[in-house]
């Protein structure tokens, strides 16, 4: 109970007062930061929701690039991918379309799973990246605990980071602009985009195993251990980014919904590309017990 008043008192009256002028506060000095980044001038774009709306990219929410196997049995040695500012981007993605007996070696692991962990078929490019679940050049053989690692440590962010540039467009194309102003628009959407590589080593887990423990291994069980590799390098790269001139030729109102929210969504995609430039990801095996999982 005396948690409770201690919480009402502090959000009543003169408290609330207090809140308030500090949130504002901290808003305007975010704000002031903020114009001097993207000056002030003279002339203001408005901007509707029912603009934003109806924005409908003219590129490809994706383009996957060449996905290379080691060979079928073992799976992909390298995959690309890039990516668009587009309507259709979400936070989240759309879900997998990983098939459990691709690559081969993971199929026969699946049969035969003598080791005291769980593997799964690995996307290098996500399918939400345009990587084809099915096709050997895309997937590994992956520990749960490692994909779970892919997934959160830089699938998840590259998709915020996509989906954030998509926001900067959406808002952008909300914007009432002249004709200059337009092309400017059709110029950041055309040339902005996100290359993805993904490189696999081809080291394997044979490489990591004790002597003592390859000798346990039958020939197909060995076959099966020199297939899964033991990292995965990853990188993230922006092109063609707004420059600050570029914001400054749409004269967008510092004081206006829309500058806010094309600055928010601009500074959250640059955050997200610092997160995922680079990604490593190591699954090595622990004799024949769980496998250890580190990502950087």
């Amino acid at each position: 109970m005396y948690a409770k008043k201690k919480i009402n008192k502090v959000l009543s009256g003169t408290g609330k007062k207090k809140i308030q002028a500090y949130v504002e506060k901290r808003r305007e000095v975010y704000r002031k930061a903020l114009l001097k980044k993207y000056p002030t001038l003279t002339k203001y774009a408005k901007g509707t929701a029912a603009r934003a709306d109806s924005w409908k990219a003219t590129n490809k929410l994706h383009q996957i690039g060449a996905m290379t196997p080691f060979d079928t049995y073992r799976g992909s040695k390298s995959s690309s991918s890039t990516l668009y500012p587009h309507h259709t981007a979400t936070a989240s993605g759309v879900g997998t379309d990983a098939n459990s007996r691709v690559p081969k070696a993971l199929a026969e692991l699946q049969d035969d799973n003598f080791f005291n962990d769980t593997f799964v078929s690995g996307h290098v490019m996500n399918a939400d990246f345009g990587g084809i679940g099915s096709n050997a050049g895309n997937q590994t053989i992956l520990t749960s605990d490692a994909n779970s690692a892919h997934k959160n440590g830089w699938e998840s962010p590259v998709k915020k980071a996509q989906y954030y540039m998509s926001m900067v467009v959406r808002n952008l194309r909300a914007l009432e602009l002249d004709g200059a102003q337009e092309k400017i628009v059709d110029k950041i959407e055309s040339d902005w985009r996100i290359e993805l590589n993904g490189v696999v080593s081809a080291d394997s887990w044979w490489d990591e195993l004790s002597k003592a423990d390859r000798k346990k291994l039958t020939k197909p069980r060995a076959k099966i251990v020199k297939a899964i590799s033991t990292k995965l390098n990853f990188t993230a790269v922006a092109v063609g980014m707004p420059t600050d001139t570029q914001l400054q030729e749409l004269k967008i109102n510092p004081d206006s919904g829309q500058f806010w929210t094309v600055v928010e969504y601009l500074e959250n995609f640059k955050q997200m590309m610092a997160q995922v430039a680079t990604f490593q990801l190591e699954q090595t095996p622990d004799g024949f017990d769980k496998a250890n999982v580190k990502s950087s």
